[in-house]
């Protein structure tokens, strides 16, 4: 684009740079980031919504919850 190889902007960013591939790779890792960072948060969040709802199910069944006497029951009558 220019004859000199030298960015024309102080900012020496990929994001401002003359050159297509580093705004195109700068704006790619930006994106990639910023989708990891929201991924993250909402595996968090769903891990601790299981993690209560999984407390709340021992706390009122204990270990031996429904499924376990549904299973114990089969294998008596095997």
């Amino acid at each position: 684009m220019f004859e000199d190889s030298s960015d024309t902007y102080s900012y020496k960013g990929w994001l401002v740079s003359d050159s297509f591939l580093k705004r195109a790779f700068a704006v790619f890792g930006y994106n990639l980031v910023a989708g990891l960072i929201i991924w993250l948060l909402l595996a968090a969040i769903f891990l601790i919504l299981a993690l209560i709802l999984a407390a709340i199910g021992i706390a009122a069944y204990g270990i031996s919850g429904p499924a376990v006497e549904v299973v114990e029951t089969i294998q008596v009558r095997v």
